[in-house]
């Protein structure tokens, strides 16, 4: 089993691709006499390995060579890496023969690190990584760098030392730059993407900052991790409780020049993903982010949207409004941006409508028709041949059905969210088949458990990824059957 990159050249063992660098790339296994290969994603957080998956493979009929693309499989490997924190996360794909040593490629969000040279003040890429690059490649190496608590000041665009022309050589001038933390990163089109740098010049005479309650750009001064996330919790509860806040420009101001770099690179957009009331507030007000913002924040962090409640929809949208009035960069109505977030995730049409309804005193028209009780939203999951429920139990016939969170659904039926969960018994199918039903439930009545803690977040995504269709379909239509039998507050009971 070996590895090659896109010009067919043989790649090590364990060799580093950064997620936008696989194009080309594969994995190449000879089966022999078994048939059969197994590959395997693993996930490693930066310290240990936090996830696995196995994936039976067997080779075209007529031939006994296997091929793996991981293009092919990039959406399963970025959502993996979505569930770590650490920048240096990265995920193992290993193609096993059982006759050889697997094939094994590292896929990460960078492709190398910098070395620093804090004696000559400059950073550089390792030399292997430049020997592959064409001509026309090594001209677009640049690096930049940027104050993160004066985000509003141009990038720092880094030259080459004067006494070493060497390529893939920076100079940082930290004796004529001002005091603070700078990051160091590949510049937009750099072919080479390095892993982002903190270099921090300390200021002479000022004691460290560790007060919780201050402004966003202030934050990055501050030392300590947790007391640099708690006070990053608090400016992002000021910002949904106000969406003409200044600090706005400072998100949107490093959205804007950060974009290209992988999002956990800033502890802020981390500290978003944890916030309810901050995702709501980052999708009602996406004016000056970039455009395809929100679907990479779905897809790069650690946030399940099924489990922001429908208390805070409602609060934020007159967040919203209240904004629109003064706000001309956020003149945008309220069903419009249930039309765009509802696009991107369909699993939250019922639930956005249903808070618009509540936001603004009027019903939508598929509220007022789920109202009129004359639809069985639960027989439009289960029943017919071709309902989710069907689609369910053929598209996932040969899967392992997670069973993890069988005594959440154990002790749910014994409460009033327990008549909605399906009564009959699924045996090893109960927690795929429920889960999203007890979510949706308890996200719009107000009844959810203690979903948003980090460890629930990551089990949460893993029932999401087993079938995904089953798990919108399921939310969706659940909290329209909570609007049909009148048990969410403020529609009538």
């Amino acid at each position: 089993a070996r590895c090659f990159d896109a010009k067919g050249r043989q790649l090590p063992n364990d060799a580093v691709i950064a997620t936008e660098n696989v194009y080309g790339v594969r994995l190449v296994a000879f089966l022999g006499r078994t048939g059969h290969a197994t590959l395997r994603f693993v996930l490693w957080d930066g310290q240990r390995e936090a996830d696995s998956t196995a994936v039976p493979t067997a080779a075209p009929i007529g031939t006994s060579r296997v091929e793996i693309r991981p293009v092919d499989h990039l959406p399963r490997i970025r959502r993996m890496l979505a569930t770590a924190d650490a920048l240096d996360a990265f995920v193992s794909v290993e193609l096993d023969n059982s006759n050889s040593q697997p094939a094994c490629l590292r896929i990460a969000r960078y492709s190398c690190e910098l070395t620093k040279s804090e004696d000559a003040s400059t950073v550089s890429i390792p030399h292997e990584k430049l020997t592959d690059l064409a001509s026309e490649d090594i001209s677009k190496l640049a690096a930049e760098a940027i104050r993160l608590d004066a985000s509003s000041e141009e990038p720092l665009q880094l030259t080459t030392p004067g006494d070493d022309p060497t390529v893939g050589v920076w100079r940082f001038p930290d004796e004529r730059v001002d005091a603070g933390p700078w990051l160091i990163y590949p510049a937009k089109g750099s072919p080479v993407l390095f892993r982002p740098m903190l270099w921090t010049i300390e200021s002479q005479g000022n004691a460290p900052l560790e007060r919780v309650n201050i402004g966003l750009s202030s934050i990055a001064n501050i030392a300590d991790p947790h007391a640099r996330f708690e006070s990053l919790q608090a400016a992002i509860a000021g910002l949904a409780a106000d969406f003409d806040h200044p600090d706005w420009g400072t998100v949107e101001q490093l959205a804007d020049q950060l974009y290209h770099l992988p999002l956990c690179t800033l502890d802020l957009w981390r500290a978003f993903s944890r916030s309810p009331e901050g995702i709501a507030a980052l999708a009602l007000r996406t004016g000056g982010l970039p455009s395809s913002f929100l679907e990479r924040f779905s897809t790069e962090m650690l946030c399940v949207w099924e489990t922001i409640p429908l208390g805070t929809w409602v609060d934020e949208m007159k967040v919203f409004v209240a904004s629109c009035e003064t706000n001309p960069v956020l003149s945008s109505t309220i069903s419009s941006r249930v039309e765009t977030i509802a696009s991107l995730h369909p699993s939250l049409r019922a639930l956005l409508e249903v808070a618009q309804t509540l936001c603004t005193g009027c019903p939508t028209d598929s509220v007022r028709f789920a109202q009129l009780g004359q639809m069985d939203f639960s027989k439009l999951l289960f029943a017919g041949d071709n309902s989710p429920f069907q689609n369910l139990l053929r598209d996932r016939a040969e899967a392992n059905w997670p069973l993890d969170l069988k005594d959440e659904i154990s002790r749910a039926r014994a409460t009033f969210l327990g008549r909605f969960l399906q009564p009959v018994d699924l045996w090893f199918r109960e927690v795929v088949v429920n889960l999203p039903i007890l979510l949706a439930t308890g996200i719009a009545t107000g009844l959810a458990g203690g979903w948003l803690k980090a460890d629930k977040l990551r089990t949460l995504r893993k029932y999401q990824d087993f079938c995904p269709e089953w798990f919108a379909d399921a939310f969706d239509l659940t909290v329209a059957r909570c609007i049909s039998e009148k048990v969410i507050a403020g529609l009538g009971s």
